[in-house]
């Protein structure tokens, strides 16, 4: 599946689901439907538009609900980006929002069913809030080092009420010495493969799950500009890997942006992976 993260919801009168493609480009060009004076009942779907190395070029997440989706000319579909985030609203023409909702709700189960281990959350749940109701639900801990989102991750996580009682602990080791103090990545192994690598990201998550004593540990490293790229390793190279005492997963991801945006991306990728891993273990990678 080319695209992977996110959200389905139904409350007050919308349906919104979030979810990650990586790659998006072609979604907010292909806007389905007319802006109506509607009822205020419909659904949102929200999508990342990033992509890694992994990603399948062209791939159109409009064409895929357009095709799966069975909808007359009572519900208006239309895509609406937004900061990385392209939003897919249904709105529908009914009589009453009743009515509207009862339209909107087969819509709302077909789209689950299209982008299966994709929805995450309910109404305006984030991320964070998917991840801190896993961690809660398999009553699993957890510990995050990072180093080119600087905090984000932590940040993320420390705005959802209660995540204290599964997050136990964030350390930003930004430089190689604290790489190797803190979380005891072997100084060879950035020597050999750079710190911005998929052994000293898998380092960092075993290494904080280890020092935190925590069930599952993220490590995030790379290069969010504008400088420090190389033709081996360009700006926008961002290592990710969950730890969870059996196994560590990884991803690579190429972002392109501004440094705010490459780490704001960096940061929300991560969440994503520790979701899927936490979820089923749906990331398909070790």
């Amino acid at each position: 599946m080319p695209w992977r993260g996110a959200a389905i919801v139904t409350a007050d009168g919308q349906c919104r689901f979030v979810y990650w493609a990586w790659d998006a480009s072609r979604v907010a060009a292909r806007a389905l439907g007319d802006a109506l004076p509607l009822l205020p009942a419909g659904a949102r779907v929200s999508v990342l538009t990033v992509k890694d190395e992994k990603s399948l070029a062209g791939t159109d997440i409009a064409e895929t609900l357009a095709a799966g989706l069975k909808r007359d000319d009572s519900v208006r579909l239309a895509f609406l980006p937004s900061e990385g985030i392209i939003s897919v609203k249904f709105t529908a023409r009914a009589a009453s929002r009743e009515a509207a909702e009862e339209s909107i709700r087969p819509l709302a189960e077909r789209t689950r069913e299209l982008l299966g281990d994709v929805v995450f959350g309910e109404g305006d749940d984030t991320l964070e809030l998917a991840v801190a109701r896993l961690l809660e639900s398999r009553g699993k801990t957890l510990a995050v080092a990072e180093s080119c989102t600087g905090g984000l991750i932590a940040t993320r996580l420390t705005d959802v009420p209660g995540i204290s009682r599964w997050f136990l602990e964030g350390v930003v080791a930004y430089s190689n010495e604290a790489k190797v103090r803190i979380l005891g990545v072997e100084p060879g192994l950035l020597r050999t493969a750079g710190a911005v690598s998929e052994p000293v990201a898998r380092a960092m998550a075993e290494g904080i799950r280890s020092r935190a004593g925590a069930d599952l540990g993220v490590g995030i490293t790379g290069i969010a500009g504008p400088s420090g790229g190389s033709p081996e390793k360009p700006v926008g190279t961002v290592h990710i890997a969950v730890a969870t005492g059996t196994r560590t997963v990884h991803r690579k991801l190429s972002l392109i942006g501004t440094r705010s945006v490459v780490r704001d991306r960096a940061a929300k990728h991560a969440l994503n992976l520790l979701r899927l891993e936490l979820g089923t273990g749906a990331t398909g990678e070790s």
